[in-house]
Parts: C-alpha cells; structure tokens; sequence
C-alpha cells in the first residue's frame, strides 16, 4: 500500500506487484496468516479488504500508466478506505486472539 501511493507519487521508481500473493502482506497471508489465523471469522475479511486494495491498486496503477497521473492520485483515497479497514479488522482478529496488535511499523514492513 505504501509502496504503491510512492509510486504514484513519484518517489519509487518503479510500481509495486499488482498481484495479491506477491506483494509482502499477500505471501504472510498465503503461508503465516493462514495457517495460524485461517479458521477465525475476521481472517476472511482481512483477506476481502486486501484482495479490495490490490483491486484498487490495479485500476490506479492502470490509469497512471495510461497517462493519467493526476487523477490515479486524486483516487488515491480510495486506496487508504480498504487499508484503514484491512488494519481494522487485523486488530479485530488479535484481539480475538489475545495476541498483541501489530504496530504500525510492523506493518509497514509488510508492504
């Protein structure tokens, strides 16, 4: 998410994976994620709200590199909707874990 709203911004050279297994997070959900969190409710959800981010991505990305821009940042906030729900729901499911919440630096690392 961060390296994507960069890219956009033009403070990373290149776009980040578009694909929701290969960026950070994708691959902690696909191995990690799964196999302690997969039977809880809030891990589908998580799951959605990534898969909604990646959607949002792709079609910003898309507009970037058909010449617009200025208006895949105007749309940029879109981007940040799925990701408020995608920590909140990460923080719904350590709670129900019991497990401490990730910190945002813990999270950034994923992106």
């Amino acid at each position: 998410v961060v390296a994507a709203g960069a890219f956009l911004k033009g403070e990373r050279g290149s776009p980040p994976p578009t694909d929701v297994h290969a960026c950070r997070f994708g691959i902690w959900l696909d191995t990690q994620g799964v196999r302690r969190y997969g039977t809880h409710r809030a891990f589908a959800r998580i799951d959605q709200a990534h898969r909604q981010a990646h959607a949002v991505l792709d079609e910003l990305l898309t507009l970037h590199a058909r010449g617009g821009a200025h208006g895949a940042l105007a749309r940029l906030g879109e981007r940040d909707v799925w990701r408020d729900i995608l920590l909140d729901e990460l923080k719904a499911l350590t709670r129900s874990t019991h497990r401490p919440a990730p910190t945002d630096e813990t999270l950034a690392k994923l992106d």
